[in-house]
């Protein structure tokens, strides 16, 4: 059996449109799973230095974590609060930040208390690749010193770090009142 030029043409060119995704019909919505799974999308920017933050409640899991992972002693919570910081190649960031009442071991309070300020790429507590890096420690209605010495960010994303934090620490006075 002999192929000529034209056969082999046009048998390439079949193979070409059909792994090009330009022979067969289009995906439709009416079919999700066949539509083709989407190529890593780039990094969406960084929310503008005007553009408003939230604060939200965090979760029971989130609140756990936070108090099992960053607090140095026990005591009820106060107030707590989450603000989103940013998205990276990694996912989206959140700022969780709580003030806990100090409490000796017998439970009574101490009249004082700490504020304890984390960085987490999860809402709702621990898991296979989340993570929770401590940002600050201070005492309750104080300034923490906040750190980013175990963060790799710099430039805008680390200026909308810098932002949740502040908002966070707004938020939780105007929740202590």
């Amino acid at each position: 059996m002999r192929i000529t030029l034209p056969v082999v043409a046009a048998v390439v060119a079949a193979a070409v449109l059909l792994l090009a995704g330009c022979g067969g019909s289009a995906p439709s919505a009416q079919h999700p799973a066949q539509l083709p799974s989407q190529a890593p999308s780039q990094v969406p920017s960084q929310p503008a230095a005007t553009t408003p933050l939230t604060c939200g409640k965090p979760s029971a899991g989130l609140l756990a974590w936070t108090v099992n992972a960053l607090a140095s002693y026990p005591g009820r919570f106060r107030a707590a609060t989450v603000v989103r910081a940013a998205t990276t190649e990694t996912g989206d960031w959140y700022v969780v930040a709580a003030d806990r009442e100090g409490a000796y071991d017998n439970g009574e309070p101490t009249g004082s208390g700490e504020r304890v300020l984390g960085l987490t790429n999860s809402l709702r507590g621990p898991g296979d690749g989340k993570h929770l890096i401590p940002l600050g420690v201070g005492r309750v209605g104080g300034k923490p010193t906040v750190t980013w010495h175990d963060v790799r960010w710099d430039g805008t994303t680390l200026a909308a770090g810098r932002r949740a934090v502040a908002k966070a620490v707004t938020c939780l006075d105007e929740q202590r009142g």
